[in-house]
This record gives C-alpha cells, sequence and structure tokens, in this order.
C-alpha cells in the first residue's frame, strides 16, 4: 500500500482527512456489525435446521 505524503497538506485538510477517516471506520464497524448479526442469524437456522 503506497503512502500518503501529507506534508503538503494545511493543518486544516489533515484535520478533515482524520474526520473522513473516522467516520468511514465508523460507517464499515457498523456494516461488520450488521453482518455479524446475520451470520449470527444464519448459523442459529442452520443449526435449528440440522437437528
Amino acid at each position: 500500500m503506497e503512502q500518503l505524503d501529507l506534508s503538503a497538506m494545511d493543518h486544516a485538510a489533515k484535520d478533515d482527512l482524520i474526520r473522513f477517516l473516522l467516520a468511514e471506520n465508523a460507517e464499515l464497524k457498523s456494516r461488520i456489525t450488521a453482518l455479524e448479526v446475520r451470520l449470527a442469524k444464519d448459523l442459529e437456522l442452520g443449526a435449528f435446521l440440522v437437528t
């Protein structure tokens, strides 16, 4: 993965980037949680069908 050169960015732009990345991180965590819930339900259903 290529590293970005942030030296040309001013402090405000870096703050904006950090806020954007934190929001993206929160969104991805939310999506992972939703997928984990779906998977748990699917596994419960699968166990129910097997027995």
